[in-house]
């Protein structure tokens, strides 16, 4: 088994081979209807980044999911990215093999030394799936 290469990362551990996962990282756009009430949203690839992912303990256990959808605002999943990603905000998604996260805090670099990002966000679900845009 290849030994961890282990990199600095506060309270916990982290191998380069963790950041395996390509996430696009994607903006949202709400836009007024020409007619009617339904508003559009546009979601707007941004950057396409290596990241690790590691599942947090409310996955499983008092989430609510209703036809392939989380529909709880609970954080499941913590994002690192192998750098310091600017500009995301609770508007900004993510999609990993088709699944999307919506991005519920970004508290940025946690050891302020210009390094990594490090996001708490939920899954929502499958991409294709309309409720998942929420």
């Amino acid at each position: 088994m290849a030994k961890c290469k282990r990199i600095p990362f506060p309270k916990q551990k982290i191998c380069l081979g963790d950041f395996r996962h390509i996430m696009v990282i994607q903006g949202r756009n709400i836009k007024a209807p020409k007619e009617g009430v339904d508003f559009d949203e546009i979601f707007d690839d941004k950057l396409t980044i290596k990241v690790a992912v590691k599942t947090l303990g409310s996955l499983g256990r008092g989430v609510e999911v209703f036809d392939a959808t989380n529909v709880g605002v609970t954080a499941t999943h913590q994002i690192i990215t192998i750098r310091v990603v600017l500009g995301l905000t609770s508007e900004s998604w993510g999609v990993i093999k088709g699944v999307k996260y919506r991005f519920l805090t970004v508290p940025g670099d946690l050891d302020l030394d210009g390094r990594y990002t490090v996001i708490f966000a939920t899954v929502r679900g499958p991409e294709g799936i309309k409720a998942n845009f929420a």
